[in-house]
């Protein structure tokens, strides 16, 4: 009997070129979680197939690169700067196979430049921030992981200002990102302004896990203050 492999093969297509490809992703029933961050990083068994190591897709043609979060539409122009700024300097690189951490990082690091490229939205920016910060925290490079977090932190607070979201679940989930990052920088007179916003209009809100996390962090400033 063939024994099944943790990663298999997505069909993508490019949103930029059209082109058809392959790109790695991990089965579900290979990821084992151990614990989870305060900042909703989760911690697998076997950190080589942390999920969010893929998913970053690489268009090996291109060079486009993007997540599931990107939008597929272009605004005008900014298709002809990817493939001035991106395609024209692109030769291929194994990001179809399995991915190192590095590998990983600087996948999101092309995405990143995409993003911007194409004005993607800032909470679009936000997630990839965020992920290549935790990336870091599990190669142990406190420093990188702090800037990136950094990064995170305003493109969040930018997204809250400026977008609008479906449900009020997403904006609690916004503003305890928000308010954790804060916390976890220092900033936590910052922090403690999200977290107050939640428990103050947010009481009844049905995320109780949620909720609770930020009562904790709300009375763990308010007793260092």
């Amino acid at each position: 009997m063939e024994t099944l492999h943790p990663l298999y093969d997505k069909k993508i297509a490019c949103a930029l070129c059209s082109h058809s490809f392959y790109s790695k992703k991990v089965r579900s029933r290979f990821l084992k979680a151990q614990r989870y961050d305060t900042d909703f990083f989760i911690y697998y068994e076997n950190p080589k197939l942390h999920p969010i190591i893929y998913d970053v897709v690489i268009c090996p043609k291109c060079g486009y690169a993007s997540t599931e979060q990107f939008s597929r539409l272009f605004p005008p122009g900014s298709a002809n700067q990817v493939k001035e700024k991106v395609t024209k300097n692109w030769s291929y690189q194994p990001y179809d196979q399995e991915r190192t951490l590095q590998q990983a990082i600087n996948a999101y690091k092309l995405a990143i430049y995409c993003a911007n490229i194409k004005k993607e939205k800032s909470s679009v920016l936000a997630s990839l921030t965020l992920r290549v910060s935790w990336l870091y925290r599990l190669l142990d490079d406190i420093q990188q992981e702090r800037a990136f977090a950094l990064h995170a932190l305003k493109c969040y607070t930018t997204a809250y200002l400026e977008e609008t979201f479906p449900s009020n679940s997403n904006e609690v989930r916004l503003l305890y990102i928000i308010g954790e990052l804060n916390y976890r920088l220092g900033f936590q007179q910052q922090a403690l302004l999200y977290f107050s916003e939640i428990i103050y209009k947010h009481k009844n809100h049905p995320d109780r896990k949620t909720f609770e996390r930020t009562k904790e962090r709300w009375h763990e400033i308010r007793s260092i203050s």
